[in-house]
């Protein structure tokens, strides 16, 4: 490359595509700010409410069953031992 005595930077550079990204970005919007801000706030209220009620959901799966897993494991034999007898259980039954 030939050096023709502007001497921008690399840095320079990224600044100022920076800015006129920005400035047409600005000049193509779709909404206004404010009504960009209240679309954000609705999306940003929306995604919470969803990621809250797949948490519960998932929190209600996974007590249902860990109760029914532990009702399987609470088995005890004649013996009064326990006796795991839930699923995946190698124990055979005489």
């Amino acid at each position: 490359m030939s050096d023709n005595g502007v001497g921008y930077g690399g840095l320079t550079c990224f600044v100022l595509g920076t800015l006129v990204g920005a400035g047409v970005a600005l000049m193509y919007a779709p909404y206004s700010g404010k009504d960009t801000r209240k679309l954000l706030g609705r999306k940003v209220t929306e995604m919470k409410n969803r990621s809250t009620r797949a948490f519960e959901g998932v929190r209600d799966t996974v007590s249902r069953e860990a109760t029914n897993v532990l009702s399987d494991v609470k088995v005890t034999n004649a013996h009064g031992m326990p006796s795991y007898t839930g699923a995946g259980s190698t124990k055979s039954r005489a």
